[in-house]
């Protein structure tokens, strides 16, 4: 089975360097760093490094990103194509993974529920994150970023006063976390329907964690809605804080190897680097003292 691990990354170059080598003995990777970032790393032989773009926290920027790294994997045509940032970390050996996938070769492994999503309440279950008008934000702030902003802000105020004023909504949208473990065939229609429906992606500018939905309403509304399994195989906490979701701990660690999930995120080395250290070390013990260890 040919697997393909897609990595956006923007920080932290040697936690994403280690997540690499843990992964090339076994899949292709290929990585988009955010072209505000610093990092950089050196390509190999499986280890691709795809055209920067920037990539602002929760805008169209962000699924543009994801959009280039399935292009360019997609020249490969690939088995499966599991999409992680680069603060994931796997909780199960590439072994593991493989057989996982082999086991489950027409599954489409994504969460996804119709909006109005009911943990989204804050954003009317995720409709006002594209049915209002956000700015593409920048990393830097000037003075004129800070204008555009109010002037976003304002729109939208204005809209919520006046629904009328809200950006239409022509699709059925479904939403949820934006990691995803697609089969060949699903990518290939994801992208064939993004080429003949131009529209659809132009209907995402100026939106606001939109990555979460976009991919979501391509795919249920389409013929591999039935192959859908909700569960994007991640642990991810979004409970405990004190970021949302969580920086992973080192007094997380017992209930991430005991996780059914195949990844984790997020983890950042400069917060807490043992449970990396940990989870990594744990990943490469034999399955005997694995389960010795679960004990």
């Amino acid at each position: 089975m040919k697997i393909a691990i897609l990595i956006l990354a923007h920080k932290n170059q040697s936690q994403l360097q280690r997540l690499i080598n843990h992964l090339k003995s076994d899949f292709d990777i290929y990585v988009h760093i955010d072209s505000n970032s610093h990092m950089d790393i050196s390509p190999e032989r499986n280890v691709v490094l795809v055209e920067r773009s920037p990539v602002y926290w929760g805008s169209y920027n962000h699924i543009i990103a994801i959009i280039r790294l399935l292009k360019r994997t997609h020249e490969k045509c690939y088995d499966r194509y599991i999409f992680i940032s680069g603060q994931d970390i796997p909780l199960k050996p590439n072994s593991s993974i493989v057989a996982f996938f082999m086991n489950n070769p027409d599954a489409q492994f994504i969460e996804a529920e119709k909006l109005p999503r009911r943990s989204w309440a804050s954003h009317d279950g995720g409709l006002d994150r594209i049915s209002l008008y956000y700015p593409n934000k920048k990393l830097h702030k000037t003075i004129y970023t800070w204008l555009i902003d109010n002037l976003f802000r304002v729109i939208r105020k204005l809209q919520r006063s006046f629904p009328i004023l809200k950006r239409d909504l022509y699709y059925s949208y479904w939403g949820g976390g934006a990691s995803f473990n697609l089969t060949g065939d699903c990518v290939e229609y994801i992208l064939s329907y993004l080429n003949n429906n131009k529209q659809y992606l132009r209907s995402f500018r100026y939106t606001r964690c939109a990555d979460e939905i976009f991919f979501q309403t391509i795919i249920m509304n389409s013929p591999y809605a039935s192959k859908v399994i909700q569960n994007g195989l991640r642990y991810v906490d979004f409970d405990t804080g004190p970021e949302y979701p969580r920086t992973l701990r080192e007094d997380d660690y017992g209930k991430l190897i005991r996780s059914d999930a195949l990844f984790a995120r997020k983890f950042d080395a400069t917060i807490d680097n043992i449970i990396i250290e940990n989870i990594y070390s744990y990943v490469s013990m034999p399955d005997r003292i694995k389960s010795i260890s679960k004990g």
